[in-house]
């Protein structure tokens, strides 16, 4: 570690080297983005006249300099054509096919990735045949089309499905692609989620408008293949967003920066940008005033948000503020136990640390 002390350097200088690296590292993410993508366009115009998995849009959240994941809308489904059942207090959701349900020329074909019960007529839709479904489309353009410029392959490894884009002197960039289907938050099985949601946006004081979430084919060996995952993402997007908290993408920056040069570039465990991102939100819902987050304040949040992610990997709890399902629950113990000892040696030295980063 540095000699440098930690009194040599103001937080203010503090903060304007995270902002210039942040800006620096937007530029290259957007920069590499935007070439990679271009020649993702025509495969994803192929891909929306495709049934069974025709797509709608794509939305991307990134996971690494050169990876992001893309929640990829299948096209709608009537909601007179189908209903969710389950539990999903859990996160979980299934969808099941109306009895009147058939398909036709006018709509998405989604008989062929349905599956039933022994037993039962009930069809509900199949997240393993609807990847699989994606995955061979995939796979049939891209053995029809030569890009130039580039090298396109799809891989599938424990139910994921990726696209490699290799850009040749200009990098590689990784695509996973999570099929996803919009849900209105009006479903009596979603409701339950509503004073959940109300109280994170009341504590925040901001209005809730979001109408729909989505509910992802994720793959996860604890999980059925019937069973949907429901996400939060636009709500999450759009709280850690705003603008009024300004330093918040500063200490997320920060810390995925942290251990992307001292965990990730040893080949050592480290805490996913989506964990990171929900020890932020439970964060700002301790410290709701927009003050709180300032420029002057950086260095008070990073601080608190490093003890945070510490507690979070002692308990190994680290629960969506709206599902509250534990992110963490599948991790290994003793590498939670390790990061555990990482953070806390990060909060002793995050500014030395940060002043270290490229």
């Amino acid at each position: 570690m540095s000699n440098i002390a930690n009194s040599s350097f103001s937080d203010g200088q503090l903060f304007h080297k995270v902002e210039k690296l942040m800006r620096e590292d937007q530029t290259r993410v957007r920069l590499g983005f935007d070439k990679a993508a271009a020649f993702l366009n025509g495969l994803f115009c192929h891909l929306s006249s495709i049934d069974p998995v025709s797509l709608e849009d794509c939305r991307c959240d990134k996971v690494t300099l050169n990876e992001f994941n893309l929640m990829c809308t299948l096209k709608h489904l009537p909601y007179d054509q189908m209903s969710l059942e389950g539990d999903a207090k859990i996160g979980v959701v299934k969808v099941k096919l109306a009895e009147s349900y058939s398909d036709s020329y006018d709509k998405a074909c989604w008989e062929d990735v349905c599956t039933q019960y022994r037993g039962s007529r009930d069809r509900y839709l199949d997240t393993n045949k609807i990847r699989l479904a994606l995955y061979r489309a995939v796979k049939t353009i891209l053995n029809c089309e030569n890009e130039d410029g580039a090298s396109i392959i799809c891989e599938t490894k424990s139910g994921f499905i990726t696209l490699i884009v290799n850009l040749h002197l200009n990098g590689i960039y990784r695509f996973n692609l999570l099929p996803a289907m919009w849900v209105s938050r009006k479903w009596s099985t979603l409701k339950k989620f509503d004073e959940r949601v109300s109280h994170v946006f009341d504590t925040l004081d901001v209005k809730d408008s979001i109408e729909c979430i989505q509910i992802v084919a994720r793959p996860t060996a604890t999980l059925s293949h019937t069973l949907w995952r429901i996400t939060f993402n636009d709500l999450e997007n759009r709280i850690l967003n705003l603008k009024k908290f300004f330093c918040v993408q500063h200490c997320i920056f920060t810390l995925h920066s942290l251990q992307k040069k001292y965990l990730v570039s040893k080949n050592l465990p480290s805490l996913s940008l989506y964990n990171i991102r929900l020890i932020t939100l439970r964060e700002i819902l301790k410290n709701p005033k927009p003050q709180e987050w300032s420029a002057e304040k950086f260095s008070l949040r990073l601080d608190s948000l490093l003890k945070s992610a510490r507690a979070a990997l002692e308990e190994k709890s680290n629960n969506n503020v709206f599902t509250y399902v534990n992110i963490l629950g599948n991790c290994h113990k003793k590498d939670l136990k390790f990061l555990s000892g990482e953070f806390s040696r990060m909060r002793r030295f995050y500014k030395e640390m940060v002043l270290l980063l490229p």
